[in-house]
């Protein structure tokens, strides 16, 4: 069965069980992706006609544990918001939105006023559609996980037009976390406590009303813009509305847009807010360096509990965190790093482990301690997920017109049902791998980790197993 072909994008969400064929080792047990991965070709940017959401089974709706209660209205302006900017002529406003919550949630934590590049991030988001055909939060998450970016405003300055794109500069901070929100009690206390966060909506003009600065639609149409959340009023009446109740919105059109850039979307909106997803920022340092196999990110996810990838250092390097999905809220984590494999591929050499509990999204969490690996030696990281769906573990593989550049090799990635029987993921599909990164330092140990928040931990020498 070819995977890809299934996962063309489409105008409704795809509904089919996509199975690879019967593992031998494992008798009747099939790896397969998520029934409904939400490969839809839906636009995400008011100037462009194309674009999807990837995305896999599972639920989202908030951190662990419930949210405490918020008041009826709120709003992060003027002090938690950086200025309004112009995308212009250019589908770009996926980069806008997130970008923005990623700075709002800078000035939460106390730091300074960024400009991050939404030029870069164009650029080089690496998926398939040109700089200015639009995007989502899922390729800004890619991007900055790889550590791509972001970069100053100053090192690539905003071109909404065609041109050769800047090489920018360095790497100006460093993704923590991006968490999907769904519930909209969960949504404002994370506005209040994280900041800003991306959301979509289907935007049309006629529905914009420029006297009172508000938008209300009710309707099928497929979402085709892309903003940020920074307040609400549950008192604000929304012309046409059928109740009172309004998210406060900061666009990207320009401060002449609006009031100063911002307008009210009433919370009965068919196809606005359904959503928010945080960025959550770090210090960057430009030390820190990724290995990892998925440079598209989540594309959809897989039905085994067990996978794992194998990385090769080339220089003497620490590992101190790792990057991973987690498909739906609650979801229960362990991940285990291991010396290599042995002649079954099943991994060997226990060095460290990590476990609790993830809410849906990608997060960057620190081993408990820094674990050393001589230049020349491979490392496996283990993820096992239980409590996160049918299909808990997160996957890249290659999908038409959107990351049709995804490659993979065998070796790299292994699923298991039971921990015990490894099998090579690209025999299932011969471009996946699984979403797992491992982040590492050069050696000392002693040097501060500021990306990662990783000083002064002790360091575990490796001892290779003997064969």
């Amino acid at each position: 069965m070819d995977l890809r072909r299934l996962l063309l994008p489409v105008r409704s969400r795809l509904t089919l069980v996509l199975c690879a064929a019967l593992v031998g080792a494992l008798g009747s047990a099939a790896l397969a992706v998520a029934p409904e991965p939400a490969l839809e070709a839906l636009p995400v940017e008011y100037t462009t006609p194309l674009d999807f959401t990837p995305g896999g089974a599972g639920t989202g709706g908030g951190p662990v544990g419930d949210p405490p209660a918020v008041p009826s209205s709120f709003s992060l302006l003027p002090d938690y918001v950086t200025p309004v900017k112009n995308q212009s002529v250019c589908g770009s406003c996926w980069a806008f939105a997130s970008y923005g919550a990623m700075e709002s949630n800078i000035l939460m934590q106390g730091g300074p006023t960024e400009d991050f590049s939404e030029n870069h991030l164009k650029n080089y988001h690496a998926f398939d559609w040109a700089p200015c055909e639009g995007g989502n939060h899922y390729m800004h998450q890619a991007y900055l996980a790889r550590l791509d970016g972001p970069v100053d405003e100053a090192d690539d300055p905003y071109n909404p037009l065609a041109g050769p794109p800047s090489p920018g500069g360095p790497r100006q901070s460093f993704l923590r976390q991006s968490v999907t929100y769904s519930a909209p009690e969960t949504i404002k206390n994370t506005v209040m406590t994280v900041g800003a966060l991306y959301t979509t909506m289907y935007y049309n003009a006629s529905y914009y009303n420029s006297g009172d600065d508000t938008y209300y639609y009710s309707g099928t149409e497929n979402i085709n813009h892309a903003v940020a959340i920074v307040g609400w009023d549950d008192a604000k009446v929304v012309s046409g509305a059928p109740s009172a109740g309004a998210w406060l919105i900061r666009n990207s059109w320009g401060t002449s847009f609006g009031n100063n850039g911002y307008f009210w979307i009433s919370y009965d909106d068919d196809k606005a807010c359904s959503f928010g997803a945080s960025f959550v920022a770090d210090d960057a340092d430009t030390a820190v360096r990724c290995h990892y196999y998925d440079t598209y990110g989540y594309i959809t996810s897989v039905n085994s509990p067990y996978g794992y990838n194998r990385f090769t250092v080339t220089e003497d390097e620490e590992l101190t965190a790792v990057g991973v999905y987690a498909m739906q809220d609650e979801a229960q984590y362990t991940i285990t790093v291991y010396d290599t494999v042995d002649g079954s591929n099943k991994p060997t050499g226990l060095l460290g482990t990590i476990a609790g509990a993830l809410a849906k999204g990608f997060h960057v969490l620190d081993l408990a301690s820094a674990i050393a690996i001589d230049a020349g030696d491979d490392f496996v990281v283990c993820l096992y997920m239980q409590n996160s769906g049918t299909h808990p573990l997160a996957i890249d593989l290659a999908v038409a017109g959107y990351n049709s550049a995804s490659t993979a090799n065998p070796g790299e990635s292994f699923y298991s049902f039971d921990g015990v029987t490894w099998v090579d993921i690209t025999t299932f599909d011969d471009t996946a791998n699984f979403c797992i990164k491992a982040y590492t330092i050069p050696e000392p140990a002693t040097m501060a980790f500021l990306g990662l928040g990783v000083v002064g931990l002790a360091l575990v020498r490796r001892r290779r197993m003997k064969k």
